[in-house]
Formats: structure tokens, sequence, C-alpha cells
């Protein structure tokens, strides 16, 4: 029976290493200094050792892939409240890398695109603008798509922020298809008449 010692347990044994920025080989998990060590007297027993640690290690890649994620997101989230919009994108891109799955980080993503979209205002600008613009009505949808659960606020929130991008980017075409689609689905609210008009 293997024991983890105090000197794995601190992050110090020779056989486990720490998750750090500068450590490109990330391991998450400290595997008992005994295995791999173990005498070939018992064969069975070692080899048991190293199928057990192999495959502990395999299996906790994708929890250690997720916790990296989250930490990108975090990173991301703490730059998009600095206004540094541009960088929190990088940082989402970076989560997406490690787990595409993640659905938070296409409502964070678009969120922080919208907000580059709502500051870029100079002609010049006009086609960065649309690129951001276009990520965050990607992000928004694909972020309504893969949820669990669709709710009707759900579909609000997504609708206003598409409503908001296009009005922001300067899209007359998608924002009229945008309210003759509201229409058809709701053609006895008169209030979208005016909106049209």
């Amino acid at each position: 029976e293997a024991r983890l010692g105090s000197r794995l347990e601190s992050g110090r044994g020779p056989s486990a290493k720490r998750a750090s920025p500068n450590n490109s080989s990330r391991f998450c998990c400290m595997l008992p200094a005994s295995m791999g060590r173990s005498s070939f007297a018992n064969g069975r027993r070692a080899l048991a050792g190293m199928v057990f640690g192999s495959l502990l290690i395999l299996a906790s890649a994708g929890g250690c892939a997720k916790i990296e994620a989250f930490d990108l997101v975090r990173e991301g989230n703490a730059l998009y409240k600095d206004a540094k919009f541009k960088e929190a994108i990088e940082k989402y891109d970076a989560a997406e890398q490690i787990w595409p799955d993640h659905v938070t980080l296409f409502w964070n993503r678009a969120c922080a695109a919208e907000s580059q979209v709502l500051r870029m205002k100079k002609p010049e600008e006009r086609e960065e603008r649309r690129k951001y613009a276009d990520m965050a009505l990607r992000d928004f949808q694909t972020w309504y798509d893969r949820l669990d659960i669709k709710t009707s606020e759900a579909e609000k929130q997504v609708l206003d922020h598409r409503l908001n991008i296009l009005n922001a980017d300067e899209r007359c075409d998608d924002l009229l298809s945008y309210w003759f689609e509201k229409q058809r689905n709701d053609p006895k609210n008169e209030n979208i008449y005016g909106a049209i008009i």
C-alpha cells in the first residue's frame, strides 16, 4: 500500500510536479513516491501500481484541463472588468482551445466582443468592429444553442444583445431582418411596427 508522505502533500516530492505557468508539462495530480520505485520482486504488484498510476494520470488529465480553462476564464473576466476587452478575448480563446464545451466562456467572450464593438466608433475601425460584432453574434448564439435548458429569458437576452450589436455595427439590412422576424413571430404587437418605420 503506497502512502502519500508529507513531501508529496506539499508538492516537493521527486515524483510530483506542481502546475505552474512556466511548466509546460503541467501535472495536476501527485503520485505516491513509492510508485515506480517498487522492487520487481513482486512483479504483479509493481505492474498493477504502474498501470493504476497511468490510469490515474489519464483520468485526471481532463480535470486538469478544465481547471486550466477555468483559470483562463477567470483571468479573462478580470481583464474584462478592467475594460481590456481584446486581452480578455484572447484569454477566452485560449480557454476554448483547452475546453471547447465550456458554455460560459462563449457568453463571456460574446460580452467582451460586444463591449469592444461599442467602443469602436471611428469610421476607420469599421472592418475590425465588424470582426468583433461577428464574434459576439456567433458566441451569443453558440451559448444559447448549448444551454441545457433554454428559457424565454435566455432567448430574450440573446436577441437584445443581437439588436445592440447590429445597431452599434450599423448593419441596416440585418436590423430590418431582425425586426421583420420579430414582427412575424408576434404580428399583433403594434410597437414593433413603430420600430420598423
